[in-house]
């Protein structure tokens, strides 16, 4: 979670650490006329990524993946138990207005000129944080929802492959090889700001960065993402109900029961 520092200071809040402590500054925020979370749905994989934390804070790894796989109904009381905590933070309207009408990239606005405070986002927006504003944004781990649950993480790696059908597999594995390296990770993420795969590659001194790893490392476990982890036709419904939910959260059930018909349909 991405913040603007200086508003949490201006508003005596700490970084949230539990998620009572996420609610409570989210109400502080709204009091003061700035949105705490910034979104843009219009592109449906942001919303995504809030049920990927908020079903792991709730429910855990096993349970995610075991849903992504479709071995689980989303009518499950144990799902809409996520979508419960989901609604604690939308019927109060903590989210930007209109996210549905923003892309991703055109919600990123809101959080640079203090509109909002907080973006759930992926380390590939640090890039774009304007110089203004160096040293007034920070980063830290969604928050805890049950103590019980260990505290795993979203973590989407882009990979490279070799296609079924390639003509030259021995260079190409070579070439694999040569990118895999720890030396060569290093090179490549240094340039685009982000996590190297390989463990033996440094990763730049970059305050998010070395967050990011440090928090990487002390996880419980990992999930790609919501689009990656199931099957993409369950992901395209999946996430066309959770813009609908965070847009119409009353139509919960209603919501609910469709995408439990698309998953019986996806995996049988």
């Amino acid at each position: 979670m991405y913040y603007r520092k200086d508003l949490f200071q201006k508003y005596d809040i700490a970084e949230p650490k539990t998620w009572d402590e996420l609610k409570s500054a989210a109400a502080t925020l709204k009091k003061n006329e700035i949105a705490p979370f910034t979104i843009g749905s219009k592109f449906l994989w942001t919303t995504a990524g809030w049920f990927d934390y908020l079903n792991l804070r709730t429910n855990g790894l096993d349970f995610h993946i075991k849903l992504m796989e479709g071995k689980i109904a989303y009518t499950d009381p144990r799902v809409k138990k996520t979508f419960e905590n989901w609604k604690e933070l939308v019927e109060p309207g903590y989210y930007l207005e209109n996210h549905a009408a923003y892309s991703w990239q055109e919600a990123q606005p809101f959080l640079y000129n203090g509109e909002a405070a907080m973006y759930l986002i992926g380390n590939f927006i640090t890039p774009s944080f304007p110089e203004e504003l160096d040293g007034k944004m920070g980063f830290f781990q969604f928050p805890s929802i049950d103590a019980s649950v260990p505290m795993a993480e979203d973590a989407p790696m882009d990979t490279i492959h070799i296609p079924s059908k390639a003509t030259n597999k021995v260079d190409a594995r070579k070439f694999l090889e040569f990118v895999a390296r720890a030396e060569n990770q290093e090179l490549i993420n240094k340039k685009i700001l982000q996590i190297p795969t390989n463990n033996k590659a440094a990763v730049k001194d970059n305050e998010f960065l070395q967050t990011g790893v440090k928090m990487l490392n002390a996880a419980a476990g990992t999930a790609q993402f919501y689009d990656r982890d199931t099957d993409p036709a369950m992901a395209k419904a999946g996430m066309k109900g959770f813009q609908e939910f965070m847009v119409h959260p009353e139509r919960l059930d209603k919501i609910l029961e469709q995408l439990e018909k698309v998953r019986q349909r996806v995996f049988k």
